[in-house]
């Protein structure tokens, strides 16, 4: 049949569009190859990409569209261990960096805003500002007894609970939207953590007399301590307060050196008390030893004689048994102990034998004379 074209045509034709298909056929081996290794490769991506470590110090959950799912029967992750997760929207996978460390809060909302720069390290009061408090800019808080202070204090806690901690409260964002003043207002936990803070500081402080605040400082901490406790513990936060501290306290700078002076007395009023306080400890320990010596020594003595009246009694007591059997030859014993005695306190003794005339020859065996010193001069001799 002729359609008009020569029969080589037609061959050549059908040759064309064979060699065409197979092209055709080829690229599209590549293609589906090519596809298999990027499914390949997307899934071993996909596979890898949701395999997270919990690192040390930190704690983590996992969310699957928004809903808190278990591992290994646990909602908290433990740290120090792999985990595989759906890639995100699926799930979500949340860390708690302040669950397993210490986390500390400042508030220097009680505090001059220029005084506060100052120990920063950013800047310093000028000779006129320093001594004019501006109400609106700088901190300070009312005694009960109507005094201004500025203070810092410092809050220390760690998370026990990372699910109360972060379905509750916690807030990863660092900030809201500007406030009227163009400052940032914080939020989340570490801002409800610091107006817990600033609640408990204002309520105590108010309470007190400046003389409370100035001065017995340790127990203005420990009212505040245990306000910010309470409060903590109502809300169930679900983290443990380690500690408050007061940080920085002073007056205002216009009675900066009244209150100084005030200080300074009050230290050289302790200082005395303290040195009349060991004063009186050294007095009472030396009396205190003496008393004892004396009291030893009247023992001593109050033995000795207790001793000393029952050696006589027994000897008195055997004397008299002596005698009753035998009353001359006691009375002659006795006679010559108390001449012993006696003599025994004469350093020259004569013995004079009466003779029947009364007269009496005394022969006296002198010992030689004394050695003159040699130091006497020779004219005295």
């Amino acid at each position: 049949m002729d359609n008009g074209h020569p029969p080589g045509a037609v061959g050549a034709d059908i040759e064309g569009v064979g060699a065409g298909m197979q092209s055709l056929i080829g690229m599209l081996r590549v293609l589906f190859f090519v596809l298999r290794i990027l499914i390949i490769l997307t899934f071993l991506c996909l596979v890898f990409s949701g395999m997270f470590f919990v690192r040390e110090h930190e704690e983590a959950m996992l969310f699957r569209f928004g809903k808190l799912q278990q591992k290994d029967s646990k909602e908290i992750l433990t740290s120090g261990e792999w985990y595989w997760a759906w890639p995100y929207p699926i799930d979500r996978v949340k860390r708690v960096a302040e669950a397993q460390r210490s986390v500390m809060v400042t508030t220097t909302q009680f505090w001059p805003e220029i005084q506060a720069l100052d120990i920063a390290g950013e800047a310093r009061p000028g000779p006129d500002s320093a001594a004019v408090l501006r109400p609106g800019q700088d901190g300070y808080l009312l005694t009960g007894d109507a005094n201004i202070m500025h203070l810092i204090w410092t809050i220390t806690y760690r998370v026990d609970d990372a699910k109360k901690y972060y379905l509750h409260f916690y807030d990863s964002s660092d900030a809201a939207p500007s406030t009227q003043d163009g400052n940032a207002a914080k939020r989340g936990a570490e801002a409800i953590i610091r107006s817990v803070l600033e609640n408990a500081v204002l309520v105590t402080v108010a309470g007190c007399p400046v003389d409370t605040v100035f001065y017995k400082r340790d127990l203005l901490r420990q009212r505040v301590n245990e306000r910010v406790t309470d409060m903590i513990a109502e809300l169930d936060m679900g983290i443990d307060v380690q500690q408050v501290s007061l940080s920085e306290l002073q007056p205002p700078v216009a009675t900066r050196r009244a209150f100084q002076e005030v200080v300074d007395a009050d230290q050289i009023r302790r200082t005395e008390i303290d040195t009349a306080e060991a004063y009186k400890k050294r007095v009472e320990l030396e009396a205190l030893g003496e008393a004892a010596n004396i009291t030893a020594e009247a023992e001593a003595y109050r033995t000795r004689i207790v001793e000393s009246v029952k050696a006589e009694k027994n000897y008195f007591a055997t004397v008299l048994e002596e005698y009753r059997k035998n009353p001359k030859t006691m009375l002659v014993a006795l006679y010559t102990d108390a001449i012993r005695d006696v003599l025994d306190q004469v350093e020259t003794k004569y013995i004079v034998r009466p003779t029947p005339d009364g007269r009496q020859e005394l022969r006296l065996q002198l010992g030689p004379e004394p050695e003159k010193s040699r130091n006497v001069p020779a004219s005295q001799e």
